[in-house]
């Protein structure tokens, strides 16, 4: 047992040094993905309240007995950048279920994924936890048996309607070695779609509509730098935020089944191909072209977030998550879409699930904690992030909808529609730990012109394979 332990030590450790080097490279959330769907502060706090259940019987997955003492009614829970609406969820959960001790530990997005995976190791490991990013967390945690299957509880619950097709983002097979597949290990409510924002009043000065195809785009761009406008509001100090860039381009041109093969991992898939090359050479051309402020390799992406919302720029790449923030300041004038290629066909979305809830392996109270999960990826919380402004992943659970015409409308839509066409994708970085950093890191060097589109297709495909031959031992 002791060896076992020490193995799982070892294991967590070389995680630990992966996700350290890649907050020191400025890994995407896969980046915004789920990384930046909030604005990370520094601030960290433990706060202690009362919330949960009436006693329950302790119910390992899969186990049986005869006889089994009441479940403690206690929950230690780990989350990221708390939220008002997950305060909100907290109130709520304790008004339904007096008696039960909640103990919240919160951290910031850049250090959340090292501290938990310290406390799971710990004498006091999170009972109830968010999780991130595929192998840099979720496959990590599985495969050092510090998680545990969720599957029966999406049984008991019918998680699996509520997730669709989004169980296989947040499934391992048992030894936590093969992504995409096996058990089910998280459960979200929050979907994440990734397309390009737009300025309709800029869009009016310039006399053209809105874009929908490549050909148009360029367009667009070509004649928002003609008319003395700024085509593109890029972060460019901001690696993720060019590999936001990039997933949209790619989407014209790589097919869905194709980047889900090399995201899991998949035998024989590469990332080295004309496809991504293509994809990543238009980045290039746009700025050869002008497309771009001239500093924009200089700007991070709260002040971008800001001087668009104030009116600079007619485009900006980015994701759902930003739309809380833009809406607020520039209101019916944004718009949002998906790019299809000139033959009218969006080939695939980066539109997968934000961070999501999983039950640590020692918990004392597995089924406590299910519930506690199933409360806050539930209706009331699908209820609370659609008045927020969120995109809801399950959308069934909401009787507040976007107002018709908006950003948030549109956001609901692309995803809906990707759903429905089955070209769902997931973040580039979750393909291995440092994939985010290599991904953002080098398409700067592309935008700089420091690097070819195929000199970085090339190491993006060596760092995943690097990555699995370390994996998998």
């Amino acid at each position: 047992m002791k060896r076992n332990r020490l193995r799982a030590l070892r294991w967590m450790a070389m995680v630990f040094a992966f996700v350290l080097v890649g907050a020191a490279c400025g890994t995407s959330t896969d980046t915004a993905g789920e990384g930046e769907t909030t604005t990370a502060t520094a601030a960290e706090s433990v706060t202690t309240t009362t919330a949960a259940a009436a006693a329950t019987t302790a119910t390992t997955v899969g186990a049986t007995a005869t006889t089994m003492a009441p479940e403690p009614q206690r929950l230690l829970v780990w989350n990221k950048d708390e939220t008002d609406t997950f305060q909100e969820l907290i109130r709520l959960f304790r008004e339904d279920n007096p008696g039960v001790e909640i103990e919240l530990v919160d951290r910031s997005f850049e250090n959340y994924d090292t501290a938990v995976a310290l406390a799971l190791t710990s004498d006091n490991p999170p009972d109830v936890l968010q999780q991130s990013f595929a192998y840099k967390s979720m496959g990590a945690f599985v495969k050092a048996g510090e998680v545990m299957p969720l599957d029966a509880y999406a049984d008991q619950y019918d998680w699996w309607t509520r997730l669709g097709t989004g169980a296989a983002s947040l499934s391992f097979s048992a030894d936590g070695l093969d992504y995409g597949v096996g058990n089910l290990y998280g459960v979200h409510m929050q979907g994440e779609v990734v397309g390009i924002y737009y300025n309709k009043a800029k869009l009016a000065e310039l006399g053209i509509d809105p874009p929908s195809t490549m050909s148009e785009f360029e367009a667009a761009l070509a004649a928002a730098r003609d008319g003395g406008l700024l085509p593109i509001n890029l972060a460019g100090a901001t690696a993720w935020t060019l590999g936001q860039m990039y997933h949209v381009i790619q989407g014209t041109i790589v097919p869905a089944v194709d980047t889900l093969a090399w995201v899991y991992g998949q035998e024989g898939a590469s990332f080295d191909t004309p496809g991504q090359i293509e994809a990543a050479q238009y980045i290039a051309d746009w700025q050869e072209a002008g497309y771009f402020s001239d500093d924009a390799l200089g700007f991070d992406y709260p002040t971008s977030l800001g001087t668009y919302g104030g009116g600079e720029g007619v485009f900006m790449f980015q994701g759902s998550w930003a739309n809380g923030a833009l809406s607020a300041d520039l209101g019916d004038d944004l718009g949002f879409f998906a790019l299809a290629n000139d033959d009218g066909e969006i080939l695939s979305v980066t539109s997968t699930v934000g961070a999501s809830w999983g039950i640590g392996a020692r918990t004392a109270s597995p089924d406590l904690a299910a519930k506690f999960i199933d409360f806050v990826s539930g209706p009331v919380a699908a209820e609370l992030m659609a008045q927020a402004g969120n995109l809801v992943a399950f959308q069934e659970f909401t009787t507040t909808k976007p107002e018709p015409g908006s950003s948030q409308a549109s956001t609901w839509s692309v995803w809906n529609n990707a759903v429905a066409n089955g070209v769902q994708v997931n973040f580039l970085g979750q393909a291995g730990t440092d994939v985010g950093s290599i991904q953002g890191g080098g398409l700067q060097e592309v935008f700089a012109g420091l690097k070819t589109p195929a000199e970085w297709a090339a190491e993006m495909q060596t760092s995943q394979t690097e990555f699995q031959v370390e994996y998998r031992g």
